[in-house]
């Protein structure tokens, strides 16, 4: 069995290939029906729909490190003490995250934190880039 095509055949199958072609030339084609899109809501009326939202605010007064035996050994009255002084500012955080700092007051017998300095994105960005 021979399976190489004669030059006819070759040759046909070129013609209804070309013939094909010509065809879908002539096919016309509606233009498709384009949407504009959503002009978008400023950003204020945007953001309305999540500021409800609840987020985890917390206040780092110092850190330190024990040791196990250590914290195995605190008991009611056990002082630990923080390598921070009393007056440095607190770290205020976000679900986390680094946003500002500021120092502890208190208002009606309440403890408080007034903010000092706001985290610029550019530091919180390289922070994230640290950890």
């Amino acid at each position: 069995m021979n399976d190489l095509l004669s030059q006819e055949e070759i040759d046909a199958l070129l013609a209804d290939f070309s013939d094909a072609e010509q065809a879908e030339d002539k096919t016309s084609f509606q233009p498709a029906e384009v949407q504009q899109p959503q002009k978008e809501q400023p950003a204020p009326r945007r953001l309305e729909r999540i500021l409800d939202l609840p987020m985890q605010v917390s206040v780092t007064l110092g850190e330190t490190q024990k040791t196990l035996g250590e914290v195995l050994a605190l008991n009611i009255g056990s002082v630990v003490e923080f390598a921070q002084n009393a007056d440095a500012p607190v770290s205020i955080c976000l679900d986390g995250k680094l946003i500002a700092r500021g120092e502890v007051v208190i208002v009606d017998e309440h403890f408080a934190v007034r903010i000092t300095e706001i985290i610029s994105p550019v530091e919180r960005a390289q922070k994230m880039g640290e950890g």
